[in-house]
């Protein structure tokens, strides 16, 4: 995806991804961050938050940044 197409896609889901974070223990210090970095619509999902995501709510998708192009991939190891 391009940079555009991450903050397209990331804008379409942020609602649902906001709600997996706030499942997260607040005493986690990067999941404040996380859920304010979904609710800005001027940038794409980062490999960090994925990271987040994908560790502390479960989700089987990791994010690669080539340039300017985004590759999300599910991860093999979780399907």
């Amino acid at each position: 995806m391009t940079k555009e197409q991450m903050i397209g896609f990331k804008e379409a889901v942020s609602d649902k991804l906001r709600y997996l974070v706030e499942s997260v223990d607040e005493t986690i210090s990067e999941r404040e961050t996380v859920f304010n970095s979904l609710r800005r619509n001027d940038r794409p999902l980062s490999k960090k938050n994925m990271e987040f995501l994908k560790e502390y709510c479960e989700l089987p998708f990791w994010v690669e940044v080539q340039g300017s192009n985004y590759i999300l991939q599910q991860d093999e190891n979780k399907k």
